[in-house]
């Protein structure tokens, strides 16, 4: 699973320059939600960013409530809890939520708002209490490492995810759902490691995406398709829904590189500083950097080479 120096290097100071970024173009009252959003196929024209981009983002948190069947007093838990919109809004509705990051700057968040976020792996998370439902939005993608894909590649992530699907089992209650939500390969398939993934490559095609995501989530490999989880999965869980997010990701991205590409002055300038000094000593830097200046989350979506899903898992 990537560890606390790659979250480090991966979201806490790139979410400094979005969500500042977020707040110059939108205003206080933007979700602080690094995840995708739920747009249902319906995408903004122009000038209508804002209020489509908010409002897909509580669709998402709607229907993720709806989906693990939510009602007031319930306790929660939340795998990847990020900024802690799932928090809030279980709080919100009369519900008890936890949250795991390895973020200490969405921790600090997080507990300045009043809610429960610890800084902890769920490999070493210990319930004080079984839950009434879990929650995971972009998180899965990173529990298997590249390192550890390569060591035993398909069989190997299997046997990760498993572990998963086996902790939150027990973390819940009988009747408890989970929903997960996760970025997966596209169509194309997982990457030819050696010869698929190359920064020098040109802009914009898969090789070069491809490398810029991997720089920009160091310690980080996805899942190769929903059957793979789905095999992961079976001694505990069944899928009973699954939803294709992929063009609502892309959508999501669009916004956000509008966001971040837009002036900011001296601000901007220091946030992005800090954005690329986070990364100094590591060989991912200068990809990192470019995959934000050449919009390769939004291209990788779109392009289908990187895909996303949204599951409801029953228990068996």
């Amino acid at each position: 699973m990537a560890d606390i120096g790659d979250i480090k290097v991966g979201y806490d100071a790139m979410d400094d320059l979005w969500r500042n970024s977020m707040i110059r173009m939108f205003g206080e009252d933007v979700p602080f939600d690094f995840t995708g959003a739920r747009y249902e196929g319906v995408y903004p024209v122009y000038g209508d960013e804002k209020r489509a981009y908010v409002a897909a983002q509580e669709n998402k948190k709607e229907y993720v409530l709806q989906q693990i069947g939510f009602e007031q007093g319930q306790h929660v838990l939340d795998v990847g809890s990020g900024w802690g919109n799932m928090l809030k809004e279980i709080a919100e509705r009369g519900g008890h939520g936890v949250g795991l990051t390895l973020s200490k700057s969405q921790q600090a968040y997080c507990q300045s708002q009043g809610w429960d976020a610890r800084l902890m792996d769920w490999n070493d998370y210990q319930p004080e209490r079984k839950f009434d439902a879990v929650v995971s939005i972009g998180a899965f993608e990173h529990f298997c490492r590249l390192d550890e894909y390569q060591e035993g590649g398909h069989e190997k992530q299997v046997q990760i995810y498993g572990k998963f699907f086996e902790f939150v089992h027990k973390a819940s209650t009988p009747q408890a759902k989970l929903f997960l939500q996760s970025m997966i390969f596209g169509s194309r398939g997982p990457p030819d490691l050696v010869h698929g993934v190359d920064p020098r490559a040109p802009k914009g095609s898969p090789a070069r995406i491809l490398a810029q995501w991997r720089a920009y989530f160091p310690g980080s490999y996805m899942p190769n398709n929903e059957e793979q989880v789905v095999e992961a999965a079976e001694p505990f869980y069944k899928l009973v829904r699954s939803e294709d997010g992929r063009r609502d990701y892309a959508e999501t991205a669009r916004v956000w590189l509008e966001a971040v590409n837009a002036p900011g002055g001296l601000e901007k300038w220091l946030e992005w500083g800090k954005f690329a000094l986070m990364g100094l000593g590591r060989p991912e830097l200068v990809p990192r950097v470019q995959s934000v200046l050449e919009d390769a989350f939004s291209r990788g979506f779109a392009l289908d080479i990187i895909g996303h899903r949204r599951w409801t898992f029953e228990k068996k």
